[in-house]
């Protein structure tokens, strides 16, 4: 018997309109509960994986649940719209859930709960709260194939543009979450919103039905029985068990392997995900088109498959040529926005799109196929479910065995071969003339994918963005991402990466964290660091006699290479007794723990880093709060290049609302945020004391933070200035974490210098707060924020290539405070590039000027003496050069260098100085 009767091509193109709004919202739900779950459960894989795993459950639970009734209800449209409405009332109910779930959650589980443990409490929770929305999205397919389906003539288009308008809908509602609705919405209006959306949906379902013809009640399309001329049902449904097996496979290879190409934003991970999912609707239009004009779909789906592998190897081809040719595109994210997402998604299309337009057209070739002669509602369901089951495995196989065992590209091999392998057995003839000739494509699609794999490989991407003269030290690829440390040589420094770009290295001034952290609290008792990196900034806080640091960071390779090749600045921490290590979400983590800790260290990625907001919201300042002791502090690193003065305030906003007394620090091109629990005053004199604690002097001098006034020279912003600073920006919330997407839009300008202006425009009394604080008398540039605001004009002075400038403001400075060892530090440095910026333009003249002021005002600053020296010898003032090279060869530090000079130097020069 004929199915429901095909409605006329109006009420076909309003269903299919529904069902690519119905698709949109689905997607959107995706993204909203993922990130909100990933916010409870933390953002590790095996957390990700376990929610993805429940909402891809609850589509193939659905779609199982309505294979018995997709063929037997009265009026598919208004079972339908009784789904729809289904979904958003659940949908409406998620939230609030969550909600209650988080509280549930971090009752019953503490941190140190056992990885079993927690993913089974993951797994009933996730299950209690999206298994009704999901299920009802996964009844929806079976129950409109009926409804859409007409002639076996024309089967395969029908059941293929429904999937492609439903998958097309999905790329649109990614995209609307993804650059649009999270930031300026926030999730909960958004998620109203897609239930809004699914009630309208459902409205216009019920409607339609009124006027479109259906089957009679408990009409069917007559017993079930086996394609004629085609392999059993069975197989069928194991190919496409096989299908989604791969395909999902691929997601998670593809996303690594893109992320070492683009930088990790989240418009990144948007263009990566639309793509797929535009391919696999596109896709299914075409096989929507090829299913109707073949006799063996299933053939043909054959050929689908090997064309995902061929895709997947020619994709590696082509990331070759990007590497070794194209270099300027791993640095696209430098580009203007607008610009830099069109290449980003120029090249996820020339990556991607060949592959996933394979993946959709699989689909209704299947789809025909085991429709054949059956009930198309019931089959129908079992193909959608057990293609999503293969999807789940296989996402859960390529993220946990695949890609950490063999790597990215060798993980992208073994689904790409298991890919063509599917096809060949898919397209497989049997007996006759026919299988010479399927022998022999089977035996060209191996040579092409033989051909195609190997090649590439980590070290060769990674060596592609690196300066060169760079020694690659380590790569490791684990669940998570893949971690790579090396010594670059322009600078030269050692940095730690993470996927396309590096977070960490041994330049600058990082140790601070953790001496600002133990210098502001008094407990010595426990603490934890969050976000390992290279580990300096742990290891000097335990320098301060902490019994016990938590390390918490997400990924084990960043604190295996971080702790390996970096012990040489982190005090070997991994190696001391004191340390723990939790490889764990350090938001989750801090939110099971409750008056725990005396400091919180946090070190997280830039503000643009996909996911890193969720360490810089209210909320988590809150389970912070929470997690520490009274007189606790919370310590934590915002650099201020990569976001713009209203971004900082709105950091700094949200941090100091839960941290009222709040100091910020500014040192060279970041802000430390230092926030204390409660209102206990600072001892300064505790802090002479700490600087007398073996390796703790020591380690701030190396790094000109010799002296507590030093110290408190570079605190711009106090609390008794705070709310002036911050006035009314808008907070940062889990609901609306408006930084993830505002800073990729902002990164490539350069936002240090207006976020000085800002910072100082608000300093008034920066020391307010230590005014009664025991200790000796600080010099009174500092106390008034002089000597702060002079170091930091100074600096954006030298970054903008004006070091004349920022001598002339330092200089009365240091005849003010001339004992402060940051202040004089800094000097020493304008002067320096000034002069060389002087000798380079033809002014050694004006060069040895420069050095002569400064050194009238510090006449220890031996390294200026020498490079003095080499100024006159240059000019040919050897009797000047004599009289400082003299004593500059005296100091330990500078005599190796001295004595090279002077094997420079003319023979009468050198003998005369020979000591």
């Amino acid at each position: 018997m004929p199915s429901a009767a095909p409605s006329d091509a109006a009420a076909r193109r309003t269903l299919f309109l529904l069902f690519l709004l119905s698709g949109g919202c689905g997607l959107v739900y995706q993204v909203l509960w993922v990130r909100r779950l990933t916010l409870i459960f933390g953002a590790t894989t095996y957390a990700m994986a376990t929610v993805l795993a429940v909402f891809m459950g609850g589509l193939a639970l659905g779609s199982a649940l309505a294979r018995t009734r997709a063929d037997r209800v009265p009026s598919p449209l208004k079972a339908y719209a009784r789904l729809e409405v289904g979904v958003a009332v659940s949908a409406l109910a998620v939230l609030p859930a969550l909600t209650a779930a988080e509280r549930l959650v971090q009752a019953a589980l503490s941190p140190e709960a056992s990885p079993g443990t927690s993913l089974a409490v993951q797994f009933v929770v996730c299950f209690a709260i999206l298994v009704v929305p999901t299920t009802c999205m996964g009844a929806t397919l079976p129950i409109l194939s009926r409804w859409v389906s007409g002639a076996f003539a024309t089967r395969g288009r029908d059941l293929g543009r429904l999937y492609a308008v439903n998958t097309l809908g999905a790329c649109l509602g990614t995209l609307f979450a993804g650059f649009l609705a999270v930031e300026f919405l926030g999730i909960r209006i958004t998620n109203a919103g897609a239930a809004a959306t699914n009630i309208l949906v459902a409205w216009m379902a019920w409607r339609l039905a009124g006027r479109s013809a259906v089957a009679a009640p408990g009409e069917d399309d007559g017993p079930a029985v086996e394609p004629a001329g085609g392999p059993p049902i069975a197989v069928l449904l194991a190919l496409g068990f096989g299908s989604g097996l791969f395909a999902l496979g691929h997601e998670v290879a593809w996303t690594r392997l893109l992320g070492l190409v683009l930088l990790n934003t989240t418009y990144a991970f948007t263009a990566i995900l639309a793509t797929v999912i535009f391919g696999i609707g596109a896709g299914s239009l075409i096989g929507a088109w090829a299913a109707d004009r073949t006799d063996r779909p299933d053939r043909v789906f054959g050929l689908t498959q090997i064309a995902v592998g061929l895709g997947a190897v020619g994709m590696a081809r082509l990331l070759d040529v990007i590497v070794a040719q194209q270099t300027w595109l791993l640095d696209a994210h430098a580009l203007p926005f607008a610009r830099a997402q069109l290449v980003s998604l120029g090249v996820c299309v020339l990556l991607l799109l060949p592959s996933s337009l394979a993946m959709g057209a699989g689909y209704p070739l299947l789809a025909k196929a085991v429709t054949r002669g059956a009930s198309v509602g019931r089959r129908v369901a079992d193909l959608y479910s057990v293609n999503t089951v293969g999807g789940i495995l296989g996402s859960v196989a390529s993220g946990f065995v695949l890609l950490p065992t063999l790597g990215v590209f060798g993980g992208l091999t073994v689904l790409a071969g298991g890919n063509i392998a599917l096809g060949i057995a898919a397209g497989w003839p049997g007996r006759g003339r026919a299988l010479g000739g399927w022998a022999a494509g089977s035996v060209v699609a191996v040579g092409l994918f033989a051909a195609g794999s190997g090649g590439l490989d980590l070290e060769t991407v990674y060596r592609a963005r690196l300066p060169e003269g760079s020694t690659i030290l380590a790569i490791e690829e684990t669940a998570t991402s893949t971690v790579m440390v090396a010594d670059h040589s322009e600078p030269r420094v050692r940095r730690i990466w993470i996927q396309s770009c590096w977070v960490a290295g041994t330049g600058g001034t990082h140790k601070m964290l953790g001496h600002l952290s133990m210098l502001h609290g008094d407990g010595r008792d426990r603490a934890v660091g969050i976000a390992f990196g290279t580990g300096q900034s742990f290891g000097s806080a335990l320098a301060h006699g902490l019994k016990r640091l938590d390390c918490v960071d997400l990924d084990r390779g960043m604190v295996e290479l971080g702790g390996e090749w970096f012990k040489a600045w982190n005090h070997d921490l991994l190696a001391q007794p004191g340390t723990h290590v939790y490889v764990q979400d350090g938001r989750s983590f801090l939110g099971r723990s409750r008056g725990v800790y005396d400091a919180v260290l946090m070190e997280p990625l830039q503000p643009w880093y996909a996911g890193a907001v969720n360490l810089y919201t209210r909320e988590f300042y809150e389970a912070a709060h929470a997690a520490l002791k009274p007189r606790g502090t919370l310590t934590q690193w915002l650099p201020l290049d990569d976001v713009t003065p209203g971004m900082m305030r709105s950091v700094v906003g949200t941090f100091a609302d839960v941290f009222p007394r709040t100091w910020l620090y500014l040192d060279n091109f970041d802000l430390w945020l230092v926030g204390s629990k409660d209102d206990a005053p600072v001892d300064l004199a505790g802090w002479d004391r700490a600087f007398a604690a073996p390796g703790v002097g020591d380690e701030l001098e190396s790094i000109d933070y010799g002296d507590v006034a030093s110290i408190l020279s570079t605190v711009v912003v106090g609390p008794e200035d705070m709310q002036a600073f911050v006035g009314d920006a808008l907070r940062l919330t889990d609901d609306r974490p408006f930084m993830e997407f505002e800073a990729p839009r902002t990164m490539q300008g350069r936002h240090f210098p207006a976020n000085v202006d800002a910072l100082l425009s608000a300093t008034r009394d920066p020391l307010g707060s230590f005014r009664d604080a025991p200790a000796a008398p600080l010099p009174a540039v500092v106390r008034s924020g002089e000597v702060a605001a002079g170091l930091a004009r100074a600096n954006v002075a030298v970054d903008a290539g004006r070091s004349g400038g920022a001598v002339a403001l330092l200089a009365p400075l240091v005849e003010r405070a001339p004992g402060v060892a940051r202040l004089l530090a800094s000097y020493r440095e304008a002067t320096a590039h000034h002069a060389t910026a002087l000798v380079a333009g033809g002014r050694p003249d004006a060069a040895a000027v420069a050095y002569r002021a400064h050194l009238e005002r510090d006449p220890a600053f031996a390294g200026g003496r020498l490079n003095l020296a080499i100024v006159l010898a240059g000019m040919g003032d050897m009797p000047g050069a004599r009289a400082h090279i003299a004593s500059v060869i005296e100091d330990p530090e500078l005599a190796d260098r001295a004595r090279a000079v002077l094997q420079a130097l003319p023979p009468l020069f050198e003998e005369s100085l020979t000591p």
